[in-house]
């Protein structure tokens, strides 16, 4: 009975080292739970680091290597078996001495929270002692109470990349020296006509910018320096260059500079495309062509002044040939027959041939005349003296003149020009052109006709006309009356002949004179000729 009691008496005893053990029990079954956790936890991990291209690893803040990963290893030559044989090293045994002071600024930086993420770069060594560009990405590792006790880092084998940026470097330099050293101006725009930064120092240079001034032109458009005239010639140059997806010919644009001046230049476009083979950009070299602008301008002005001599001279040749031999045939003739028939010949015979012949001898002496005036035109020998004269009086003195040939054909002259116009021109190179057109409209108006010499006055000049009822001119004769190559003489109503120079010198002489001349005809009414005078000064 007591045995029965004094066992019952110690059974809460070993209930509470059951419910001891079953602690500890349950303890290490969760420290198994944790520690299987962390298998698992750091076999991802390895799983993960294994996966990555680059190679991962751990330093203590005193730089002494704790842990790297495969790829680690194989970046610097090591095998997988060599791994314990790098576990406490320094790091910097695997960087390059010259980087050594940079790594020790990045880890002091990193430590005080300095450094921001963006990668670093070092001259790594190989386990052969080859060194290579390696870039790292570094992380600080904390315990519990939130103190650093490790670096975790990633590394990533940068060399090739290194190479091609050097490579793109050392071709930008050469690039830039071809840019530097070339006359021209070398530039870039986007398809939309923005310029854009790529330009060459000559550029800015060209349109009278400092070098400084460069960003005075990125981002502006194209067409802001491209005289107005031009920019519909530049919209379907760009799209045609941009279709074509290809080089164009060169094109000629006028220019504007700084302070607004124009200058002439030539550019030369290529597209350049994009890694996709699309248009991207335009490239132009461009060239200062002004000088050789004007040189061509010389040329052509020379040109075309030989052109007019030759075709002056030939022209000489001709009126010497043929317009003189004319009349010397005709007064042979009638002088001959006068000097070996006269005996036989009637007194109005006589009188018929020796008329004739006066009037072939005055012909002749007006074309030599005008032959000799029309030559000392062209060689700037005829000396030009304006002088203030009343143009009333000098229309009234040639009147006089021509008014015998016009009373034949009973022909009214009429001076309708006012009486105060005073001219300021050469009164011997006036006379001539007024006596010309007078001379000229006689000719071609029939018997019992009119022509009206009068002025119009205008703020600094005088328009003078002289307009006649004649039989007018044709149209197909109308762009030949002041024209050298084209040059002819027609005869009159009443057969008269002409030199043919005459309208020539009309033309020389209004604009030695500083004016013009220009006529209206109606084929069988009539002609107004037409010519400005500078008013007395």
């Amino acid at each position: 009975m007591e045995d029965k009691i004094k066992t019952e008496s110690e059974l809460p005893s070993e209930l509470d080292k059951i419910k001891k053990e079953n602690t500890v029990l349950q303890a290490k079954l969760e420290e198994c739970i944790d520690e299987n956790k962390k298998l698992q936890n750091n076999r991802q991990f390895e799983a993960i680091i294994s996966a990555t291209p680059d190679g991962i690893g751990m330093i203590s803040l005193e730089g002494r290597l704790e842990f790297v990963s495969e790829k680690l290893l194989e970046m610097y030559g090591y095998s997988v078996e060599e791994k314990d044989k790098l576990v406490g090293k320094s790091s910097f045994d695997f960087i390059d001495q010259s980087n050594h002071q940079i790594l020790i600024e990045n880890i002091r930086k990193l430590l005080n929270g300095e450094i921001n993420k963006k990668p670093r770069e070092y001259l790594a060594i190989k386990k052969d002692g080859k060194r290579f560009y390696i870039e790292v990405n570094t992380t600080l590792l904390y315990d519990n109470n939130k103190k650093p006790v490790n670096i975790l880092f990633v590394e990533r084998d940068v060399t090739e990349r290194k190479k091609a940026e050097e490579e793109l470097l050392h071709l930008n330099q050469k690039l830039e020296a071809i840019i530097s050293a070339t006359p021209d101006g070398i530039g870039m725009i986007s398809l939309d006509g923005k310029i854009q930064e790529i330009m060459s120092d000559r550029l800015p240079e060209m349109y009278g910018y400092s070098i400084d001034e460069k960003d005075k032109f990125v981002g502006r458009s194209a067409f802001d320096f491209i005289e107005q005239s031009y920019h519909e010639i530049l919209i379907n140059n760009i799209r045609e260059l941009i279709a074509e997806k290809g080089n164009k010919e060169l094109s000629e644009y006028v220019a504007i500079k700084k302070d607004g001046s124009r200058f002439y230049i030539d550019v030369n476009p290529k597209v350049m495309f994009d890694t996709e083979g699309n248009p991207a950009s335009i490239l132009f070299v461009e060239r200062d062509i002004t000088e050789r602008k004007k040189s061509e301008a010389i040329i052509m002005q020379q040109y075309n002044q030989l052109d007019e001599l030759n075709k002056t001279k030939d022209k000489f040749f001709s009126i010497i040939a043929h317009d003189l031999r004319s009349p010397f045939q005709a007064l042979l003739g009638s002088s001959e027959l006068l000097a070996t028939q006269i005996e036989n010949l009637t007194h109005e015979e006589i009188v018929n041939f020796s008329s004739e012949l006066n009037n072939n001898l005055k012909n002749l002496y007006a074309l030599l005349e005008n032959l000799l005036t029309w030559s000392m035109m062209q060689r700037n020998l005829l000396e030009y003296k304006p002088v203030n004269s009343n143009l009333y009086d000098l229309v009234n003195k040639i009147i006089m003149i021509t008014g015998q040939t016009a009373s034949r054909k009973n022909i009214y002259l009429d001076n309708k020009v006012g009486d105060k116009n005073i001219v300021y021109a050469d009164v011997n190179m006036l006379r001539s052109v007024i006596q010309n057109l007078i001379t000229n409209a006689i000719k071609f108006t029939p018997a019992k006709g009119r022509v009206i010499i009068s002025s119009i006055e205008n703020d600094n000049y005088y328009e003078v006309s002289v307009q006649d009822t004649g039989i007018g001119i044709e149209k197909e004769k109308s762009s030949k009356l002041f024209n050298i190559s084209s040059m002819f003489s027609t005869k009159g109503t009443e057969g008269e002949k002409g030199t043919g120079l005459g309208l020539l010198l009309c033309k020389e002489f209004c604009e030695r004179n500083n004016g013009k001349i220009w006529f209206e005809s109606e084929f069988g009414k009539g002609t107004k000729f037409t010519f400005t005078l500078r008013k007395a000064v």
